[in-house]
């Protein structure tokens, strides 16, 4: 799952950046970091880029940062996502969706730290989402 992330969230950084938002690039991600700033303030999330520049993701999509980075920034990005969206396109709510399920995926690893097995309801939820994951691959 952490590459699948790295790529994810590159790729969505890269969309808002460099297509998305009507200014330079340069002015869109400092819009986005500032933003990702209030809602890292506002979720009380410990493991946080210091700061998010272009060359991060503009290499293949992918993002580069820590583990913990990565994957923290995707409750974030889930927020963000949905406040810049067009909820009429049909990229942008397999976009919104996936965000969401990567979110909800490091919810239920965070709610599970010390299970080797994850209980029965989970293991199905996370069947489904390593379907939407290779699925979602093809499209890369």
């Amino acid at each position: 799952m952490p590459f699948f992330n790295q790529v994810l969230y590159g790729g969505v950084l890269s969309l808002l950046v460099n297509y998305m938002l009507p200014d330079s690039p340069d002015v869109n991600l400092r819009k986005v970091w500032i933003h990702t700033c209030r809602l890292y303030d506002d979720m009380d999330i410990k493991h946080r880029f210091g700061n998010i520049k272009a060359t991060m993701f503009s290499t293949r999509g992918k993002l580069k940062g820590t583990a913990a980075e990565v994957r923290h920034l995707g409750h974030v990005l889930a927020v963000l996502w949905k406040h810049y969206w067009n909820p009429d396109k049909e990229l942008d709510k397999q976009i919104e969706l996936c965000l969401r399920l990567s979110s909800h995926m490091e919810r239920i690893l965070d709610a599970h730290p010390t299970d080797f097995v994850l209980p029965g309801p989970v293991f199905s939820y996370i069947y489904i989402y390593i379907y939407i994951v290779q699925s979602a691959q093809v499209c890369l």
